[in-house]
């Protein structure tokens, strides 16, 4: 087997494996976009980080598996760290858009009540 075919093999199965995760994203924009007349701001950030989960999700194997096909082995265990690297930071982009979605427009609590 060839290092291009088992890079393919290694791609398929993790777009394969995100598959919960992808569909989590589409529900979750279609969320979005059902409650947008009723915050529109906390819809927003939550739309444009599950925008760009999805196309984090799919572009990061697909440009592994681009790597494999094209590059000598001997350089791809860097380039795939780069994207590793390059995808968890967009990662924990999206993570926090999502928290700001959560606690944007919010009140501010009250005074606290001791007894």
């Amino acid at each position: 087997m060839t290092s291009a075919s088992v890079g393919s093999l290694v791609q398929i199965s993790y777009l394969l494996g995100s598959a919960l995760w992808l569909l989590a994203i589409v529900v979750g924009i279609v969320l979005c976009i059902a409650f947008w007349r009723r915050c529109p701001l906390a819809c927003g950030l939550a739309l444009t980080s599950l925008i760009v989960k999805l196309l984090t999700t799919v572009t990061t194997p697909l440009t592994q598996w681009l790597v494999a096909r094209t590059y000598s082995p001997g350089s791809m265990p860097r380039f795939f760290a780069i994207v590793n690297i390059a995808g968890s930071a967009v990662g924990i982009t999206t993570l926090g858009l999502l928290l700001a979605a959560v606690f944007v427009g919010r009140p501010r609590p009250g005074p606290c009540l001791r007894t």
